[in-house]
């Protein structure tokens, strides 16, 4: 269920960058400046599409590059916006690349409409990925896609990660247990401890876990 989860989660993101950069570019055409002459002649929308798709190929291209299709969970809505713009800069200058070398100086790109188009992808795709996140939050916290967790360590490092999760259920995940040398068997904040360090791969593999969080600021990093 989570893998599925994750692939519709992945493919709708994916979609949704795909359409934001059609728009873009739209606007980015209507925004264009039409000069003063009465000669000028602006080509159709239709003169326009073969570059558009080469700029949503690069556009693909360069977010698969930077992984972002690789969805990390409570990561904040302004650090995904700083992460799309390096991935929205290289997508334009690749887009721009495609265009050259497929089409020579046969089409015409004012430079005024690439600025454009950058700025409209900045705004657009980012939009587009703030409701995805709030959707998918929203299907997270309804238990849809949710993520199996074992906690290490059930001292206070390891109780104040539950209580997170608890409190953040936008995060999709659901602990099962913890695991814990001194409290092996019992129960605690009305989670069990599943076992001993000891048991890490057995627990796993019964409980089907999905992660395990690492709660023992003690520990060295050998152990």
């Amino acid at each position: 269920m989570r893998r599925h989860a994750q692939w519709i989660f992945a493919s709708t993101l994916l979609g949704v960058d795909m359409v934001m950069t059609c728009l873009a570019f739209l606007l980015a055409y209507l925004l264009r400046p039409r000069d003063a002459t009465p000669n000028q002649v602006i080509p159709p929308f239709t003169y326009y599409v073969g570059m558009m798709v080469l700029s949503v190929l690069g556009f693909v291209a360069a977010f698969f590059f930077y992984k972002l299709y690789h969805l990390r969970r409570g990561m904040s809505r302004l650090d995904e916006l700083y992460s799309i713009l390096p991935a929205i800069s290289i997508s334009v200058i690749v887009g721009v690349a495609f265009t050259a070398f497929v089409y020579r100086s046969e089409i015409d790109y004012p430079r005024v409409m690439i600025a454009y188009f950058w700025m409209l992808s900045l705004a657009l795709i980012g939009l587009g990925r703030l409701v995805h996140g709030a959707i998918r939050a929203s299907l997270y916290a309804r238990g849809w896609g949710e993520s199996r967790m074992l906690i290490v360590g059930a001292g206070d490092a390891g109780n104040m990660i539950l209580e997170k999760i608890r409190t953040s259920p936008q995060l999709g995940y659901h602990p099962i247990g913890f695991l814990d040398d001194a409290l092996a068997h019992q129960t605690v904040l009305g989670l069990p401890v599943l076992g001993k360090l000891e048991n890490l791969g057995e627990v796993v593999r019964q409980y089907r876990i999905d992660e395990v969080i690492i709660a023992l600021p003690e520990a060295s990093h050998e152990d």
